[in-house]
This record gives C-alpha cells, structure tokens and sequence, in this order.
C-alpha cells in the first residue's frame, strides 16, 4: 500500500538569500515535502538551461522567495 504522493517545491531565491532558503527547505522538508534547491543538485554544465526547465516542470509548485535584496540583483 502506497501513501500519498510526497510534493515537489522548486525553489528560486537570490544568492544572497541563502540563509533564508536554507531555513525554508528545513522546514519544508520537515512536513515531507521535496524540495529542490540549486545548491544542492544543480550541476554546472552547458546543460543547465534545459535542466532548470526540466525541474521547474517536474515540480508541483513552484516557489519564489522575494526581497529587497533580490528586488535589486540583476
């Protein structure tokens, strides 16, 4: 018997709100939920477009932190 199926989050943030994601995914993670974050599976490479796409669409929600600080990253 299987349970229900575990959701899967693709987080986007700025860099410089690591902190922040890094506390998100902790807690998220905590409710069983996945999540995928760059700086844990993203591998460099001339692929990375086409696998950012190919994650962004495998996921169930897509999750976008804001701030000030990404407000103003280019």
């Amino acid at each position: 018997m299987t349970g229900p199926p575990v959701p899967k989050v693709f987080l986007s943030y700025s860099h410089l709100d690591k902190h922040i994601a890094r506390r998100l995914v902790r807690r998220l993670t905590a409710y069983g939920i996945r999540v995928w974050l760059d700086e844990r599976e993203l591998r460099i490479g001339p692929t990375l477009p086409s696998s950012i796409r190919s994650q962004i669409k495998d996921s169930d929600t897509l999750l976008v932190i804001t701030s000030q600080v990404s407000a103003n990253s280019e």
